[in-house]
C-alpha cells in the first residue's frame, strides 16, 4: 500500500517541482527584465556617448524600441528625442521617423528638431523617409529636408525612383519653388517614364519656363500613353512658345480626347483672342469632359473670355469662376433672360457672391410666383446661399406674392438644408 502511495505522489511532487521552476524563472525574468530596462534608460537617457550612439543604431529595426519609448513620461521622451540628435548616422533618421508617431506634442517637437540636426549630413537618409504618409513624420521630414538646403533637392529628385515616395517627393519639390527646377530638368532623362512624368508634374507645378524645350522634345518623342505627363506640364506652364503644340493638339479630331482637354486648358491660360475664340467656336462639342475643359480654360483666360460672348449656358458656366463688370453684366442678363434653363444656371452663378444679390432680387419681383414658380424657386435657392441673400429673404418673407416660398427658404437655411 505505501509502495502504491508513493508511486501515486511522484506525479503530484514532479507538477510541483515543476510549478516552483516556472515560478522561479519568471521571478528571475521580472527581475533581469527590470535590471534591462533601467540599464537601458539610464543608457539612452544619460549624457551623449559612444555607447548610447550604438544603442541607438542597433535598436532602428527592433520593434520593442517604440513600446520602450511610449512608456515613458513626457520629460524623458523629450530627453532621449534630444539624445538622437546629438549622434550622426544614416539609420537614425529611420528611428526618428519612427517615434514621430508620438501624440506628445513636446517629444514629437524635440524629434524634430534632432531629424532637422540630422539632415544636416545625413541628407539622403533622411529624403529616404519621404515613403511616410502620416502627417507628423511627413511635416518633420519635409521641415529637415528645407533647413538642409540645396543638397536635399537632389537628394529628394533621386527618391523620384521609389514609387512609394514619389508623390511627397513632388510635394515637397514644388514647396522649395524655383530652386528645384534644375534637378528635376536632369530627371527628365531617366531611364524611368514613371519618374520622368513625375519631374514633368513637378515642372508643370512650378510654371518652370526653363523647361518648355525640354517638355516639347519629349512630347514629340514619347509614346502617347507618356506624351499626357508632358503636355500636362506645358499647359500648366503655359508658355507662349506652346501655343502651336497646344493648339495643333486641340484642333484635331484624331487627338486623344485627354490630350485635347489639357490643350484646352493651355490655350486658356495664354489667352490670346484667337485662341479664346477657337475655345467659343468648339465649346458646344457633345463631349461632356471636353466642354469641362473648355469652360475652365475659358475661365482661366478671366474677363478677357467674356469680350463678346453671346448669353448662353456655357457662357454663364464660364461666368460664374470668373469675377469682374463683364461675367456680372452677363449674370444679370441671365437672371432676366425668362427661359428657365438660362435663368437657373445664372441664378448657380452668383451664389457666393454677394454682389449679385440686387440683381437676385429685382429678378424675384419681376415674376409672378404663382405663375413661374419654376423660375421664382432658383432665385430664392441663390440668395440663401450669402449673408447678404438673407437679409433679401427676410424682407420678401412679408411680401403677399412670395413670402411663404421666402420663409421656406429661410426655413431651410436655418436647418442646413
Amino acid at each position: 500500500m505505501s509502495r502504491q502511495a508513493n508511486r501515486e505522489s511522484s506525479p503530484r511532487r514532479q507538477a510541483v517541482w515543476l510549478l516552483l521552476g516556472l515560478l522561479v524563472f519568471a521571478v528571475l525574468l521580472g527581475v533581469y527584465n527590470a535590471w534591462r530596462t533601467a540599464e537601458t534608460r539610464k543608457l539612452a537617457l544619460g549624457s551623449p556617448s559612444s555607447a548610447q550612439r550604438d544603442y541607438f543604431v542597433a535598436s532602428v529595426d527592433r520593434p520593442e524600441v517604440e513600446s520602450f519609448f511610449k512608456a515613458l513620461p513626457s520629460s524623458e521622451k523629450v530627453r532621449f528625442a534630444k539624445n538622437l540628435g546629438a549622434h550622426d548616422a544614416p539609420g537614425l533618421a529611420k528611428l526618428i521617423v519612427k517615434l514621430l508617431a508620438t501624440f506628445d506634442k513636446d517629444a514629437r517637437d524635440a524629434l524634430t528638431e534632432s531629424l532637422v540636426r540630422l539632415a544636416k549630413t545625413q541628407t539622403k537618409a533622411v529624403a529616404e523617409q519621404l515613403t511616410q504618409t502620416g502627417g507628423f513624420q511627413r511635416y518633420a521630414v519635409f521641415r529637415a529636408l528645407a533647413e538642409a538646403g540645396e543638397t536635399s533637392l537632389n537628394a529628394t529628385a533621386g527618391q523620384l525612383s521609389v514609387t512609394d515616395a514619389r508623390t511627397n517627393a513632388v510635394a515637397f519639390l514644388v514647396s522649395e519653388g524655383s530652386a528645384s527646377v534644375p534637378p528635376l530638368l536632369r530627371q527628365l532623362a531617366h531611364k524611368d517614364k514613371d519618374v520622368r512624368g513625375a519631374a514633368a508634374e513637378a515642372l508643370g507645378k512650378l510654371r518652370a519656363r526653363e523647361a518648355v524645350d525640354a517638355l516639347t522634345e519629349r512630347y514629340r518623342t514619347a509614346p502617347v500613353d507618356e506624351g499626357i505627363a508632358y503636355l500636362t506640364a506645358l499647359s500648366a506652364i503655359a508658355d507662349p512658345r506652346s501655343r502651336d503644340l497646344l493648339r495643333e493638339a486641340f484642333v484635331n479630331p484624331q487627338t486623344r480626347p485627354d490630350l485635347r482637354s489639357v490643350s484646352a486648358l493651355g490655350l486658356g491660360r495664354i489667352g490670346r483672342p484667337e485662341d479664346l475664340k477657337l475655345l467659343w467656336d468648339a465649346s458646344g462639342t457633345p463631349d461632356l469632359d471636353l466642354q469641362v475643359a473648355i469652360v475652365s480654360g475659358l475661365q482661366f483666360a478671366g474677363e478677357a473670355s467674356l469680350t463678346e460672348a453671346p448669353l448662353s449656358l456655357i457662357s454663364l458656366r464660364v461666368a460664374a469662376g470668373v469675377k469682374g463688370p463683364r461675367s456680372d453684366a452677363l449674370i444679370e442678363r441671365g437672371l432676366a433672360s425668362g427661359s428657365r434653363p438660362l435663368l437657373a444656371e445664372a441664378a448657380r452663378a452668383t451664389r457666393r457672391r454677394p454682389e449679385l444679390v440686387g440683381a437676385l432680387e429685382r429678378a424675384v419681383r419681376r415674376y409672378d410666383p404663382a405663375m413661374r414658380g419654376d423660375l421664382v424657386d432658383p432665385l430664392l435657392e441663390a440668395l440663401a446661399q450669402t449673408e447678404a441673400g438673407h437679409a433679401v429673404l427676410r424682407r420678401l418673407a412679408d411680401d403677399q406674392a412670395v413670402g411663404s416660398l421666402a420663409s421656406r427658404r429661410l426655413a431651410l437655411a436655418a436647418s442646413g438644408g
